[in-house]
């Protein structure tokens, strides 16, 4: 089976999320075989990138492949949405890669929701919660699609974000952080129906 990860620059190599992603599905090679992350700075989940993951997803349509996707952050941060980017437009284009992906036997989808960032919490914190519970209801509808509420690895009973999980940028997770977060993917991923 093949496993992809889209993300944006949380996942690159220099943060670490590959190694520990690596040695967690390493653990079950017999199940899960290949793991493969693609990661870009700055990535948000535009017309172009939805088509790019659609593309990559029907290139092997044939082999039995679980893709995840963790996208959103850049896009409601203030920069994306200078750039016009909304919740609408983040969903719309979920909704495109589970529609592409529906009628394929071998494919299971996994949308992440979005990860919490303290440096924008301020301006973010409704919005973030917002995408993600839409995420969830969008998601829901598609048999082969799963959802996982990231944020509430990173943040309290009360909503308050652990800050120890991220450096000090405030955006990208820390080695804690990291761990944490591929974790309870790696965890959820592993109790999915087998394909």
């Amino acid at each position: 089976m093949r496993v992809k990860f889209f993300t944006s620059s949380h996942g690159k190599e220099e943060y670490g999320l590959p190694a520990i992603f690596e040695g967690l599905f390493g653990k079950h090679f017999e199940r899960f075989g290949h793991f493969e992350v693609d990661a870009r700075g700055g990535r948000m989940m535009t017309d172009n990138v939805a088509q790019d993951i659609i593309n990559d997803i029907q290139l092997h349509s044939n082999e039995k492949q679980v893709i995840i996707i963790s996208l959103g952050g850049n896009d409601l941060r203030p920069r994306g949405v200078k750039k016009g980017q909304t919740i609408s437009s983040l969903l719309n284009n979920h909704r495109r890669i589970l529609e592409a992906a529906v009628n394929l036997q071998w494919t299971q989808v996994v949308v992440v929701g979005v990860i919490p960032c303290p440096r924008f919490d301020y301006l973010t914190k409704e919005t973030f919660k917002s995408a993600s519970f839409w995420l969830k209801k969008t998601t829901r509808p598609y048999k082969n699609g799963f959802f996982v509420n990231i944020a509430n690895s990173f943040v309290n009973n009360q909503g308050i974000i652990n800050k120890q999980l991220f450096i000090r940028d405030g955006i990208h997770m820390s080695p804690s952080g990291q761990s944490v977060y591929a974790n309870r993917i790696f965890q959820y991923v592993l109790a999915m129906p087998k394909l």
